[in-house]
């Protein structure tokens, strides 16, 4: 028997949706609640009357998936803005589960929907297969493309091992620049997470920096983004999944990274720094002292989330392929 799918109030899926994140072992940080939440609430300040596509078990009523959508134009998509959510996709209890997305796609073109537009999802997800499979089983047209690469670091047991992995060359400028580094003042590395400091505080010095690092930072950084931000970066510290690094020169913040942990991933999700110190390459050293503090910590894999930056694989990033999915009616 199929299952239900229906819009549900996104309010009273807190605690169920909690549940399909611990059940999930393939599950990230924008699989979150608190991710979607901010999203909703950066445009919308409530989450009250924001309805989510829910997949529930025909005989018990059990919550099985989430699909996070909106529906503009004829078109549904994804619900969070692909600029500040660098993956997305179904949530699903049981990954192995078959003709989840056929269901809904044919429930969203029963409601009408002419399109369906899916962007960023990862090579790895089963979504992948499933999707591809609908042209063979439906009428349906199924365009794929490839949408952009997600590196990634899968982390061994030691520093010393994480050197080692990387190209000759470019473990040698690494060394050669963190000891031009150390050699032009005092040097540290303070964490902002749950334990310390004032997040007010620390995400103002993080948006500053990240402004001054590019002009296309500059004007990402609008007011609805710098919302988002705040009050994502409050329930992620409150849920101790905010990691908020800075570099310091002789007392001075002169570089920052913002990212997040989340089953035993760290995913840099971004970064600034004072143009006035870029000759010390004080962002990339502060990245590669987060891949460091991630293999300390004990996590398995650091992500550099979305985007062919060449200094991903100057600190050893392997691509992983994004995809975009169009799904229309025949």
């Amino acid at each position: 028997m199929s299952d239900v799918i229906q819009w549900e109030s996104m309010e009273t899926l807190v605690d169920e949706w909690d549940g399909l994140i611990k059940s999930n072992p393939t599950a990230n940080i924008f699989d979150s609640f608190e991710w979607q939440q901010a999203t909703v609430l950066a445009c919308c300040e409530s989450i009250i009357g924001q309805n989510i596509l829910a997949v529930r078990d025909t005989d018990t009523g059990q919550l099985k998936a989430v699909v996070p959508l909106s529906i503009n134009n004829g078109t549904a998509s994804f619900l969070s803005d692909y600029n500040t959510t660098d993956f997305q996709d179904l949530l699903i209890k049981n990954q192995t589960a078959e003709n989840t997305w056929h269901q809904i796609v044919d429930y969203l073109f029963k409601q009408g929907v002419e399109t369906i537009d899916l962007i960023s999802i990862r090579d790895s997800s089963n979504t992948v297969d499933e999707i591809k499979n609908l042209e063979q089983i439906t009428p349906w047209r199924v365009e794929v493309s490839d949408w952009d690469v997600d590196p990634y670091i899968s982390l061994p047991s030691s520093w010393d091992q994480f050197l080692i992995s990387l190209r000759k060359k470019d473990r040698h400028e690494l060394k050669r620049k963190f000891r031009r580094l150390e050699n032009s003042g005092e040097i540290s590395y303070p964490l902002f997470d749950n334990d310390t400091g004032n997040l007010d505080e620390a995400l103002d010095q993080f948006l500053n920096l990240m402004a001054q690092s590019k002009e296309e930072k500059a004007v990402f950084l609008n007011e609805e983004r710098k919302h988002f931000l705040r009050i994502l970066t409050k329930s992620m510290s409150e849920k101790n999944l905010l990691r908020l690094f800075f570099l310091e020169i002789n007392g001075v913040k002169v570089s920052t990274t913002m990212s997040f942990a989340h089953n035993n991933k760290l995913y840099l999700y971004n970064s600034g720094y004072d143009q006035e110190y870029r000759s010390l390459s004080v962002g990339l050293l502060l990245k590669a002292q987060n891949i460091r503090y991630a293999i300390e910590t004990g996590f398995t894999e650091f992500d550099f989330l979305r985007g062919d930056e060449s200094y991903k694989y100057h600190l050893g990033g392997v691509d992983r392929k994004l995809h975009r999915f169009l799904i229309k009616p025949s």
